[in-house]
């Protein structure tokens, strides 16, 4: 079975373009809410990604430190980087 062409009369099409009119910034309102809802989902993923680097920055140098290795360059590497971090 074969496809049928459909065949619509311009008038009708005008009268669809109108009715989507009716309701003008509704898919620009969708569409800022989805960013958005992107955005917090984003903004969600980066802390938890930042929090998981810290928690293993901190046991790496517990290790470091429980095998007896000089880590205090170590700690004042990450300092430095955490401050940097935390600036404007």
């Amino acid at each position: 079975m074969g496809s049928v062409p459909l065949r619509v009369s311009a008038d009708r099409l005008e009268r669809a373009a109108a009715d989507l009119d009716l309701h003008p910034g509704v898919g620009q309102r969708q569409s800022s809410a989805h960013a958005e809802l992107r955005a917090e989902h984003d903004h969600d993923s980066i802390s938890r990604l930042l929090y998981h680097q810290e928690l293993q920055e901190r046991i790496l140098i517990e290790i470091a430190g429980k095998i007896e290795c000089d880590v205090s360059e170590i700690k004042g590497m990450v300092a430095n980087l955490a401050a940097e971090d935390s600036s404007p």
